[in-house]
């Protein structure tokens, strides 16, 4: 069967692919990090910090790639529409970095109703990094002036990054907010930003029952958190020995964590954390194999002491951040709908725990240097 000539050329059209939704460079804003704050004459105060892709292409026409705006509402939404009002450009969510609270917001009331409209909104991503700004405002993480001009969201992110992968600080998403939201355990732990001497650090973390922050936690509790959770990257230990002092560099490892008894409720933390001598301001040789096992045996412990530390001052704050109700949840589960209406207040803080830790280390790249 042959078609006419005219078919032929509407299907060909209709094949064709175009920019049907296209818009002008000039009408958009990309959205890079926002900022919630108490409001004066509304309880919230949003700040939005916008990239302007025009700027961003011509810098040396237009040297302010960043803008801000900001408006008051009755809730996030509500902020969000009044600076609609005032900027006619298109907004893009979806190329956000980094969402700031201020922690006042969150003594008062839930994180996650707080933050509903975010977890919902389909634009935003949810590998968007969320923290809480502790000691000023959130928003003059936004409107600080630098070079470039304005702080920007992904460096804000970048320099959370890099705090996260030397063991120092956590690194939480909108995901991971997530997770904690529709888990059985809602304590968790968020990390905060501080302004230091005029530079912006992550350098601790809020402690969050029930979405509300109740404490605040510092290094080595911070550590021992990631060590729990697996989520170390690297840390650096200096070791104290009878004759002087080693650095450590350690790289992670594998902790698995099992309830071993319901009466008395235990946990059971063994596993594997590796790492390198980094340094040696010591007259041992530590390429004797008794020399390298005391050392191993002397990071254990203070490896070990960090994850107790991190445990015991969840239980003080009655917040279980490790999520370890979650593990009873899932292998218990008769058990957990028993305790869970108390666990935070009264079970976890009662719970034991059994810690058998292990750490092994390179010597000038050799795992089993030969003894003497």
């Amino acid at each position: 069967m042959r078609y006419p000539w005219w078919m032929a050329l509407f299907l060909i059209l209709m094949l064709t692919s175009g920019c049907w939704s296209a818009r002008d460079i000039k009408q958009l804003s990309i959205v890079s990090g926002a900022a919630v704050d108490p409001g004066k004459q509304a309880p919230y105060r949003l700040t939005i910090q916008f990239a302007d892709p025009t700027a961003m292409v011509r810098q040396q026409e237009r040297p302010h790639p960043y803008y801000v705006k900001q408006a008051e509402g009755y809730s996030v939404l509500d902020a969000v529409r009044n600076i609609s009002r005032r900027d006619s450009r298109r907004r893009l969510w979806s190329h956000m970095e980094m969402l700031l609270i201020n922690e006042k917001l969150v003594r008062r009331e839930n994180l996650f109703r707080l933050l509903d409209v975010a977890q919902r909104y389909h634009e935003m991503r949810r590998d968007i990094v969320v923290a809480l700004v502790s000691g000023t405002d959130a928003a003059r993480f936004l409107e600080r002036k630098v070079e470039p001009p304005l702080l920007g969201g992904f460096v804000l992110r970048r320099i959370n990054q890099e705090s996260y992968e030397s063991g120092e600080a956590l690194l939480t998403t909108m995901f991971d907010l997530l997770l904690v939201k529709y888990g059985e355990v809602k304590d968790m732990l968020l990390v905060e930003a501080r302004e230091t001497e005029g530079d912006v650090s992550f350098n601790g973390a809020a402690v969050l029952k029930d979405g509300r922050k109740v404490g605040r936690v510092d290094f080595p509790e911070i550590r021992g958190y990631l060590l729990i959770k697996n989520l170390l990257k690297s840390g650096t230990d200096i070791i104290r020995t009878k004759r002087g002092s080693v650095t450590v560099w350690l790289e992670g490892g594998k902790i698995k964590t099992e309830v071993t008894s319901l009466r008395p409720l235990t946990f059971t933390i063994k596993g594997m954390v590796k790492g390198h001598i980094q340094e040696i301001n010591s007259s041992e040789d530590f390429s004797r194999i008794s020399s390298l096992r005391r050392l191993e045996r002397r990071v254990a412990r203070e490896v070990t002491g960090e994850i107790r530390r991190s445990l015991r001052t969840s239980q003080r704050f009655r917040a279980d951040y490790c999520q370890l109700g979650n593990l009873l949840a899932q292998y218990h589960p008769s058990y957990w709908k028993k305790v869970k209406e108390h666990w935070s207040d009264r079970i976890w803080p009662q719970a034991k725990f059994r810690i058998e830790i292990h750490v092994r280390l390179l010597h000038s790249g050799r795992e089993n240097p030969k003894g003497r």
